[in-house]
């Protein structure tokens, strides 16, 4: 199987034939169709028809507008390796004039746009019930009972579903072991919690139908915060069978209570952020107290404080004004914190580097400790609050003349800063780091144990910055040492070179190595060299598939910057994912869209960014059902 992309045939025969007529910019999507596929037929069904489909791409059946709508990946496909340069294939006969290039890539994004405004029926996605995941359950315990225990830490790792993020819903599942944590855990926390905190509320008397109504009192001041909305009356009884139960075992009072409360933590309730599933067909707006879980639980990754029950109750949380006043008012708040670490690192694609799971050989590279790795995972997390409480830039992101370090990482980078463990802002030396691209954390991540990998930092690149990943490699394509190539005849760069020249990796390697290579100085852990491994220069040039040219990481990074728009949106699309837990589909296109020209008004300031999102059209609604796509008008019949 080719490392080479599927619609390459695709694209190099709709360049050359499908303009020839007329140029497309402005005209209607479904005019341009017709010009189009005509050539589909003529030029790439040969390979991608009913009798042969490379790539399991079969255009035959692409018929109408109705058949692109089906399937916008496709054309996302199409639209991506235009930007890229890498259309025409290097094995065509005649080269792709700019013009016609350029032509075509507006025609695509001509036709996506219109089939997102036009003919698609606007879908905020599906509901799906969604526990809380470890994090959102230590720190909805913290602010719900105000204790230090972070319990949690002890259950089974949560899963990774779509878009990359531990608090997507469908991967959020029950197993056994977790209940049996969670039963642990309640018992913890209401035990170290203080009576106040648990609204117990203590009976006149000592008369039982006294006793019961206290007990009520109790539950249903306690359940409300925990159940993060108003509890229905049936809801409070059955919390109160559990205090009967304990009455008739003549428990004390406030231990009976205790239980009771402990059964409310061990609701599905107060395990899940449920979302009411309404009966109706189609989407409809979240309630007044699912609106203040979505965006607690998005800035915050805890429960909704007062403020926000309190707008709830009066209904205001469904108008846009309100909203952005309380994301701006959240994001000042110091749990804020919560939506930069917790979407960081998952971002950047650094947990398993915290975790120890990958990460430099620690007997080639022994001062790699810990700590050490501790305090460098935590500076792209330190960076990105500082976006956020500065009002700052998601470009800054790409590059930047500062960075946020604590005592471990200046010590690490060898530059005078900060000598504690809290991070601060710091003015960069040189011109070589800056951005999330020049961050220990990064290059370390991307590196195997004992040598650098131009592949693994230039997939991440295209994965994470560009979102544009590249297919996974042949299964039997050969491998590279992972050592440190001491002993090689030939430097990585040539060994790499001889790597690209089988056909069927050079599609992928292509656009990976160059950006690979862009980041070469990075040795292993971050640190800055001018010669690998034999004692040869780094050669940290490249050329990337569009013919644009660059020596080392400032002047990458300046390339990338010409990508704002696209990294904007890929960005948007990570964040947006984030705070729907959920990963992107199709039917989101529109609202990336509108969300990454919100942020470009405002200068691409991520605060801004963030209340585009909490404002936007999948964020304050949802559905049960699928949405039917509304099919194209049907055309008259000819007359006879």
């Amino acid at each position: 199987m080719s490392c080479a992309r599927p619609l390459a045939a695709l694209l190099w025969s709709i360049a050359l034939v499908a303009f020839a007529v007329r140029p497309v910019v402005a005209a209607d999507a479904a005019a341009g169709f017709a010009e189009i596929r005509p050539q589909l037929e003529k030029y790439c069904y040969e390979c991608h028809g009913d009798k042969k489909q490379k790539g399991g791409v079969n255009l035959a059946k692409v018929k109408s507008l109705d058949d692109v709508q089906r399937d916008p990946a496709q054309w996302e496909d199409v639209l991506q390796q235009l930007r890229d340069g890498e259309m025409p294939p290097k094995a065509a006969k005649e080269p792709l004039a700019p013009d016609l290039r350029d032509k075509l890539m507006a025609w695509v994004e001509h036709t996506l746009d219109t089939l997102d405004a036009g003919t698609l029926a606007r879908d905020p996605g599906r509901v799906t019930l969604h526990r809380l995941n470890r994090i959102e359950y230590n720190n909805t315990i913290r602010d719900l009972l105000d204790v230090d225990l972070r319990p949690a830490d002890q259950f089974p790792a949560d899963g990774v579903g779509g878009g990359g993020f531990d608090n997507n819903a469908d991967t959020l599942f029950l197993p056994p072991l977790l209940l049996e944590k969670l039963v642990e855990a309640a018992n913890t926390v209401l035990a170290a919690a203080k009576p106040e905190r648990l609204a117990i509320v203590k009976p006149a008397d000592d008369k039982p139908k006294t006793r019961r109504e206290a007990a009520r009192a109790s539950a249903a001041a306690f359940a409300k915060r925990a159940y993060r909305r108003p509890v229905a009356p049936g809801e409070i009884e059955r919390l109160l069978k559990v205090f009967d139960y304990c009455e008739k075992k003549n428990i004390a009072y406030e231990d009976g209570v205790r239980h009771m409360l402990k059964a409310a933590l061990m609701s599905p309730s107060f395990l899940y952020r449920a979302e009411e599933a309404r009966k109706q067909v189609g989407a409809f707006e979240l309630g007044q107290y699912e609106m203040a879980a979505r965006l607690s639980y998005f800035l915050w990754s805890s429960m909704p404080d007062e403020a926000l029950f309190a707008l709830a109750e009066q209904k205001k949380l469904q108008d846009p004004k309100v909203i952005a006043e309380q994301v701006a008012r959240m994001l000042k708040d110091p749990k804020a914190k919560a939506l930069a670490q917790n979407f960081t690192g998952q971002w950047l694609l650094l947990e398993q580097l915290r975790s120890g799971a990958v990460g430099p050989d620690p007997q080639k590279y022994p001062e790699f400790t810990q700590p050490v790795r501790e305090a460098l995972c935590g500076e792209p997390a330190a960076f990105m609050a500082g976006l956020i409480d500065g009002n700052r830039s998601i470009l800054d992101l790409i590059d930047s003349d500062y960075t946020w370090m604590n005592g471990e990482v200046a010590r690490w980078y060898g530059v005078s800063g900060p000598s504690g463990g809290e991070f601060q802002e710091v003015k960069l030396p040189d011109a070589n780091r800056g951005g999330v691209l020049g961050m220990a954390a990064v290059l370390a991540a991307t590196s195997h144990p004992q040598r650098t990998s131009p592949v693994l930092r230039g997939k991440w690149l295209l994965a994470v910055v560009l979102n544009a990943p590249t297919p996974p490699p042949p299964a039997n394509v050969a491998q590279l040492a992972k050592d440190d190539g001491a002993k090689e005849e030939q430097s990585l760069r040539k060994r790499l070179e001889k790597h690209r020249a089988d056909p069927g990796c050079a599609g992928c390697h292509s656009r990976i190595d160059p950006l690979g290579f862009g980041l070469e100085n990075f040795d292993v852990v971050g640190a800055w060299r001018t010669q690998d491994a034999r004692g040869e220069a780094i050669d940290n040039t490249g050329t990337l598939p569009g013919g644009a040219s660059f020596s080392g990481p400032a002047e990458l990074r300046k390339i990338l910057l010409g990508k704002k728009d696209q990294f904007t949106r890929a960005f948007t699309e990570k964040l947006l994912s984030y705070a729907l837990g959920r990963g992107i589909e199709g039917y989101d296109r529109q609202t990336v869209k509108e969300i990454a020209q919100a942020a470009a008004k405002d200068g691409y300031r991520l605060p801004a960014l963030i209340t585009a999102i909490a404002t936007s059209y999948p964020f304050r609604n949802a559905r049960v059902a699928p949405i039917v796509p509304l099919a194209p008008a049907a055309a008259p019949e000819p007359a006879k």
